[in-house]
């Protein structure tokens, strides 16, 4: 083989060398691109799917004309505690039937598509907000809604199932040793009265002792109806309340009976929500589903 052959030969396999190098980079970079591609996806995929165990949920309730600050801290494996004002009054567990619904309506929440705030039109003097933050991990969600505010029906749930954790919380912490009473003191309840236009709203006392209830204002109660999400009527809307803080004992055994007049709406679906004002109580404590025809 002679000089100029050998290196013809040489530079042939130089630049086959130089193809194979750059088809073997190609090949790399797609298998690269694809894996990380695949792991985005999964990601996604983990995020689409909203809540996953192991996590804890903090639920804060705050203001008020009376200026309440309490706060409920609880875990997808059932405990909790519950602080007023920074101050730790009480922990204990759920049951497993409370622990169910938690972990039930807290999953249907789609996290991710949660607005950080959930505001009203107009500003409600001396309302409350409630605060409801989610630490997993990796992915963690928080979300305010205020009084007048429209968040999601499913988040609006899950607000609910927390309220009375939190009212049976509080009354734990009022016992000595904050030792937990077997069961919420009050419960609260809204169905239609038959042959009428309107809702009742109960409010019953079920623990052996009496309970005080503060009202920051003289409105007892509200009552919201939401279509898809949307809000369409409010009763208190228009409506003036004094503004002097009451408390009221509810004695044991013993039930506040609220009959309200529902509006005149077009036929559909609609969710009412009601409202107790009083403390304990607070946010959305009972909703049921409406079909006007």
């Amino acid at each position: 083989m002679t000089m100029r052959q050998r290196r013809r030969v040489q530079g042939g396999l130089r630049r086959s060398g130089s193809r194979l190098g750059l088809a073997l980079a190609l090949s790399l970079a797609l298998s690269l691109a694809l894996s990380l591609a695949l792991t985005a996806g999964l990601a996604a995929g983990c995020t689409k799917a909203g809540l996953k165990t192991p996590f804890e949920l903090t639920y804060k309730i705050s203001g008020g004309i009376a200026g309440v600050d309490q706060e409920l801290r609880l875990t997808s494996e059932g405990g909790w505690t519950y602080t007023d004002t920074g101050r730790t009054l009480a922990t204990g567990a759920l049951s497993e039937a409370e622990k169910t619904t938690f972990l039930k309506t807290a999953a249907a929440v789609k996290w991710q598509s949660l607005k950080p705030q959930y505001l009203p039109a107009r500003p409600i003097y001396d309302g409350f907000t409630y605060s409801v933050a989610v630490k997993q991990g990796k992915g963690d969600w928080s979300v305010e809604v205020q009084d007048g505010g429209q968040p999601p029906d499913s988040l609006l749930t899950l607000i609910a199932t927390l309220e009375p954790l939190r009212t049976k919380a509080a009354a734990a912490g009022r016992l000595p040793g904050g030792k937990i009473s077997p069961a919420a003191p009050l419960q609260f309840a809204l169905a239609l009265k038959p042959s009428s236009n309107k809702v009742v709203l109960t409010v019953t006392n079920t623990s052996a002792a009496a309970v005080t209830v503060t009202l920051p204002t003289g409105q007892d109660y509200d009552l919201v109806a939401r279509k898809g999400g949307t809000e369409v009527w409010r009763w208190s809307t228009g409506q003036m309340f004094t503004q002097i803080v009451r408390t009221e004992q509810i004695a044991p055994g013993s039930t506040r009976t609220y009959e309200i007049e529902l509006p005149k709406v077009r036929p559909g679906q609609y969710t009412l929500a009601a409202y107790y004002r009083g403390v304990p109580g607070g946010n959305s404590v009972a909703t049921l589903a409406w079909t006007v025809k």
